[in-house]
């Protein structure tokens, strides 16, 4: 289940391309071994080259008179080779000075890190348990954004616990441009009207959550596709993947 979003919700701060013809944060020696060798150092050696200072200043804004926890939507530590996410969130709290989350983990179901699929990462959605702390604010950091669904979902889960989370920023993403994660007003506007109204109908059975609680990413998305039916095969696709 995810919660709607707010209209002043932040961009997600970004810090470097993941599809660029230039640097792409896959292109850094680190990168491998951080995310495919659980290396620790690699990952920390990796956020030290890549965050952009002026990124942790926004944040600084952004949380300015506030002590809030730092949570990643990440594995259990025995569960995952993959210590990015996890990695810059312990990177973030150290530098500023913000305690880490380490109670709340995401469910080992279907694996999304690299599938660009958007219809599988629409319907597989993550799930996650371990206490939130209610009424604390949250800072999510993780390590690439592709449709903002998983943040998303860490995001409602966090909130419907009682937390209050008030931005996220991620390694990489797209271009390295800050990513519109909250669903623009013209965009569900559209969305609502697509295929007279079917989609709006049926998007709460079919995928679990109200449209008004898609990402803007996934939203653009669902907005490609020129039909109902269209709509109704790629779910079922991603559903028998």
């Amino acid at each position: 289940m995810r919660v709607p979003w707010s209209a002043d919700f932040p961009k997600i701060l970004v810090n470097a391309p993941w599809d660029s013809d230039s640097f792409k944060l896959q292109d850094h020696p680190a990168y491998w071994p951080a995310k495919r060798k659980r290396d620790a150092k690699a990952a920390i050696a990796l956020c030290d080259d890549v965050v952009a200072e002026e990124n942790l200043e926004l944040l600084y804004d952004l949380t300015y008179g506030l002590e809030p926890i730092v949570a990643a939507p990440a594995l259990i530590l025995h569960e995952t080779q993959n210590a990015l996410a996890r990695g810059f969130a312990g990177w973030l709290s150290a530098k500023m000075n913000w305690q880490i989350d380490r109670e709340i983990y995401q469910a080992k179901t279907i694996n999304r890190d690299f599938n660009t699929n958007g219809w599988f990462r629409i319907v597989n959605e993550p799930e996650f348990y371990g206490p939130v702390q209610a009424g604390r604010p949250y800072i999510l950091a993780d390590d690439v954004c592709a449709m903002g669904g998983t943040l998303a979902s860490l995001r409602s889960y966090i909130e419907t616990g009682g937390g209050k989370v008030l931005g996220m920023t991620v390694l990489a993403s797209g271009s390295g441009k800050n990513v519109q994660i909250s669903l623009v007003g013209d965009t569900f506007a559209r969305l609502t009207g697509a295929w007279a109204g079917k989609l709006v109908a049926a998007y709460p059975t079919e995928i679990g959550h109200e449209l008004e609680s898609v990402t803007e990413p996934e939203g653009q998305f669902l907005l490609r596709c020129p039909s109902y039916d269209r709509f109704r095969a790629g779910v079922d696709g991603a559903r028998d993947c």
